[in-house]
């Protein structure tokens, strides 16, 4: 009799488990969606840091470390979510919502998974991981032969509210500021968002101010926005990557606009915005800086303008393309903005102008390991019978991947100008694709880069605070038309080098410090190689 008591148990417990196996298998999104099914119950889960669930983060350093952060509110993100209890399922406002999340450096790695059906209501659990958002910045960055240091501090989630305070001191080839700033993305936790900052520098000012309620999602009907910039700057122009030239440049910027969408229909989302610029720029002579030509004229536009943008609803994710060990959106679908206005002498410019912008990109899925971006742009205005600062910009990013950890980078980007504004030249060197050579090295109206890169990420994570990465790349560049100081021009720029990355795993920052050792092939002052150490936003 006990024999047949225990084996009875046990089918009794195979059987509940078995019942627990089918609970747990929700039917598709696609069903459920069919099915007219809704949003039940939204649970809000913000892990720590430092996971205690998660094997290695128990230690007793990391349970400190926890202890000393503040945990994002729950109403942070809630106040992110695109759907609500009672709303329509869906698995698009799902991953949307996902991707949002994604752009709160604050949070990573959301997710959004099923945790119970009943009847017709789904109750789902919006899990979230907390990045260490107190750092105390104490930096030092080498790029172009020129350094840059910075001290002070950031709290990109301050008081678990989701505002990002900062206040730093920097040093740069430029000029020492004292930056304070403030960013609200959900101001009163709502949809409007409030951005302020202020630079008092060594060299003049920088204040600016923005809010404005965007189109937080594809279904979004209104927007509205009202930005103001003012700054006062010492710029300089260089030769070989020498200072030659320094002018006083004083910008005031306005702009004002709303936005209407029907929202997304048939896989897109079309977009009008109706606005009022003012761009404002004044230019003079630095009394005590080198000068090698006269400063840029004047230029001052007011005009009302209309916007319309296009949007396909076509995304993916992946893991180890531009970032190390977090998850990126890959926007697959097209995207077109056309935007026109008129200056006119009547509204306070000083010159009557037709002024256009018009932009184009698109991703392509070649292959299962095959990826290519490309993205079209031109700017510019029609004046005084003839084109003002004409621009047209080509660029293509292509990805072979051969593994989870090897990635094949080939980016290609040409930029043609013409009659462009003297502050407004096409630059190439150490500071933007030519790693190996000094900053603005060389100017012109046109400029084209090649780099091919070779990534290796790994799974290496140093004290759980970083995930490290290599790479191997062949920069090629060349600048080429005039520029306002005349400036010698040596045709095409060659170089070879290699570089670690580390990828910030714990903070907010999710950016990607580099070291590059770089070997000038075309340099005319056979500096040798160049050590750099800058943090960017990619790999």
């Amino acid at each position: 009799m006990g024999r047949i008591r225990w084996f009875l148990s046990w089918v009794a417990l195979l059987a509940a488990g078995s019942a627990l196996a089918q609970s747990t298998t929700w039917p598709s999104a696609a069903a459920l969606e069919g099915s007219g099914a809704r949003f039940g119950q939204i649970v809000i889960n913000v892990r720590p840091v430092f996971d205690p669930d998660i094997p290695g983060e128990r230690t007793r350093l990391f349970r400190f470390a926890n202890r000393l952060h503040i945990e994002t509110q729950d109403r942070v993100v809630q106040a992110q979510l695109l759907f609500h209890s009672g709303d329509p399922f869906s698995q698009r406002l799902i991953e949307e919502t996902e991707r949002n999340l994604r752009q709160l450096r604050f949070l990573r790695e959301p997710e959004i998974s099923i945790i119970d059906v009943r009847g017709d209501e789904v109750d789902v659990e919006v899990r979230v991981r907390d990045t260490w958002s107190l750092e105390p910045t104490l930096e030092f960055g080498r790029s172009g032969g020129r350094n840059r240091t910075s001290i002070g501090f950031t709290d990109a989630n301050f008081l678990g509210l989701g505002k990002r305070l900062e206040l730093n001191y920097e040093q740069n080839r430029d000029r020492n500021s004292t930056i304070v700033s403030y960013s609200d993305p959900n101001l009163g936790f709502g949809r409007s968002q409030l951005h302020f900052e202020y630079q008092n520098n060594s060299d003049g000012h920088l204040a600016s101010v923005a809010v404005e309620r965007p189109f937080f999602e594809l279904e979004s009907r209104h927007a509205w926005g009202a930005s103001l910039l003012d700054r006062d700057s010492l710029e300089r122009r260089y030769e070989l990557g020498e200072e030659v030239d320094v002018y006083r440049q004083q910008l005031r910027n306005a702009d004002f606009y709303y936005g209407y969408s029907s929202g997304l229909e048939n896989g897109w989302v079309r977009r009008t915005r109706w606005g009022l610029r003012l761009e404002d720029a004044q230019f003079a002579i630095d009394p005590i800086g080198p000068t090698a030509a006269p400063p840029p004229p004047d230029r001052r536009l007011v005009y009302p303008y209309l916007q319309y943008e296009w949007i396909e609803d076509d995304y993916a994710t992946i893991v180890n393309r531009d970032r190390i060990g977090r998850t990126e959106d890959e926007a697959y679908g097209q995207r077109w903005l056309l935007e026109l206005g008129a200056a006119s002498s009547g509204l306070g410019s000083d010159n009557n102008a037709l002024i256009y912008r018009a932009s184009y990109s698109n991703g392509y899925r070649l292959a299962p390991r095959h990826s290519l971006f490309v993205d079209a742009n031109t700017s510019g205005r029609w004046e005084s019978d003839q084109l003002s600062d004409a621009r047209v910009g080509l660029g293509a990013r292509y990805y072979l991947r051969y593994n989870p950890h090897h990635t094949l980078y080939a980016g290609l980007r040409v930029d043609l100008g013409h009659n462009l504004d003297p502050d407004r030249e096409l630059l190439l060197g150490g500071d933007n694709g030519l790693r190996a050579y000094p900053i603005a090295f060389q100017s012109g109206e046109k400029s084209a880069l090649l780099t091919l890169e070779h990534r290796y990420f790994t799974d290496w994570q140093p004290l759980k605070l970083f995930t490290v990465g290599a790479a191997a790349f062949v920069d090629v560049g060349r600048v080429w038309g005039p520029n306002s100081i005349s400036a010698e021009q040596l045709g095409t720029l060659k170089e070879f080098g290699v570089g670690l990355r580390l990828g910030h795993l714990r903070t907010s920052r999710a950016n990607v410090i580099h070291i590059d050792l770089a070997w000038p092939l075309d340099d005319p002052f056979d500096s040798g190689p160049q050590l750099m150490v800058e943090t960017r936003n990619s790999f």
